[in-house]
């Protein structure tokens, strides 16, 4: 952190920094240049304003931030002020940095002008904004509210549900799952598709595949060879089928990334249905609200979340061994809210605990029981 040269040093060659580079760093470290991804995409909306669906997309995630400070969001000047690519500008020159960033929220309005009305935002709008995804796909995400599957309270279809509501012809499901996350993952099976469509569809079918052993109490060894499988079932002809590495790297990158992003399309489903529940003064069932800790951590159910909490683990593998010795004293129920989910596995594990005294030990207990009042 203070490091310094010897005066014979005080201009360090390329030597004299690799050599302390060696020193700090493992041969192994892969390091990149910090890169400020704000002033990045602010870049790009400069040189690419049209013609490029994904500025329009980009743009949105930043919409609310042009407005005043309105529902907790950051005006633009304070949100970019405060970015690392801004303070490396305005410690060159401060006046190019302001002028840098004069330009740029310029062009952001300019890019947004011909979409934003002048009425207030209405919720779906919103919404829209804040997910990245167009307002087509969030109306009809509401129009289709009827048909989840309220009766469960099982994660799995609650997945799949919402999976189902992506069209792999429409743009949305990019704004949702990333095209390069999806790539970490699966790998030829997506790269090698022929068209945006192609990969989208063949994206679905195997974050389908991976849900169904996520949920379920299988290692990440098993995970990746399920994941490995499918690769090497579509990734088309090649010289070397991919095959499961016996480090679980597919299922880890799953596992530490992805479960996330899955994560985050059950938030904004939660936040859709929360918003549905204020419109139209109904009460839905609880379950969306669960969603998005379920999903990131693999639990099939609240109740397995609500156990985790209890462990004071997220271990998904522990989690599935220990609630299957309380499952039989659980009655699921998809109205539950927390407090009732809590209550339930707490009242569950105190009774599972009775549950191992055998006969023999409730009769020796009675017996001592009736010896001590006898005594008195």
């Amino acid at each position: 952190a203070n490091f310094k040269l010897p005066p014979d040093q005080a201009s360090p060659t390329f030597a004299h920094i690799s050599k302390i580079a060696s020193m700090v760093l493992s041969s192994k470290d892969r390091c990149v240049p910090l890169i400020d991804p704000l002033c990045t995409l602010l870049d790009e909306f400069e040189l690419e304003a049209n013609g490029r669906p994904v500025v329009e997309y980009l743009a949105r995630k930043l919409t609310v931030s042009l407005k005043r400070n309105e529902d907790g969001t950051i005006p633009f000047q304070q949100l970019t002020s405060r970015s690392f690519g801004y303070y490396k500008m305005r410690s060159e020159d401060a006046n190019s940095a302001d002028a840098w960033l004069s330009g740029r929220k310029q062009q952001l309005e300019k890019i947004l002008s011909d979409s934003e009305p002048d009425a207030p935002a209405t919720w779906q709008q919103a919404l829209a904004a804040k997910t990245g995804v167009s307002l087509k796909f969030i109306c009809k995400l509401e129009e289709s509210l009827p048909t989840a599957p309220w009766a469960s309270v099982k994660t799995i279809d609650w997945a799949f549900w919402i999976l189902d509501q992506f069209d792999p012809k429409e743009e949305d499901f990019d704004a949702f799952f990333r095209p390069e996350g999806l790539e970490k993952i699966l790998a030829r099976s997506y790269k090698n598709q022929k068209d945006p469509e192609a990969k989208r569809s063949i994206a679905l079918a195997g974050i389908r595949e991976i849900l169904v052993d996520w949920f379920d109490k299988k290692p990440l060894l098993e995970v990746d060879m399920t994941i490995s499988g499918f690769i090497a079932n579509n990734e088309g002809v090649v010289k070397r089928s991919t095959k499961s590495d016996g480090m679980a790297k597919f299922a880890r990158r799953f596992s530490n990334r992805f479960a996330s992003e899955i994560s985050f399309v059950m938030s904004a489903l939660a936040q859709l249905v929360s918003e549905v529940e204020i419109a139209t003064a109904t009460d839905f069932a609880p379950m969306p609200g669960f969603l998005p800790q379920l999903v990131r951590f693999g639990f099939p159910s609240p109740y397995h979340f609500a156990l985790s909490r209890e462990l004071s683990t997220s271990a998904r593998i522990e989690v599935h061994k220990q609630y299957e010795g309380i499952s039989k004293y659980i009655e699921h129920d998809p109205s539950d809210d927390w407090d009732a989910v809590s209550a339930k596995v707490t009242n569950a594990m105190s009774v599972s605990l009775f549950s191992e005294i055998s006969e023999d030990d409730i009769k020796a207990l009675e017996d001592l029981f009736k010896k001590d009042i006898d005594t008195e």
